[in-house]
């Protein structure tokens, strides 16, 4: 049984980001927000990762 090539998209390396960046924030002990991914804003925009200013905090500072 012979398989075609798996390739990564753009979901599976906005998940490799993420990752990086959790690993980032969480190593340095950053004060920010952990990044999130796929989410849908109330302007029906649907950012690939957000981060917030804090773990608490609902001030988007990147998305």
């Amino acid at each position: 049984m012979k398989f075609d090539k798996i390739h990564i998209t753009e979901r599976s390396a906005v998940a490799i980001l993420m990752s990086w960046m959790r690993e980032i924030i969480e190593k340095h002990n950053l004060d920010l927000g952990l990044p999130i991914v796929e989410t849908a804003g109330k302007d029906n925009k649907f950012p690939d990762v957000e981060i917030y200013s804090s773990r608490l905090s609902e001030d988007c500072i990147l998305s």
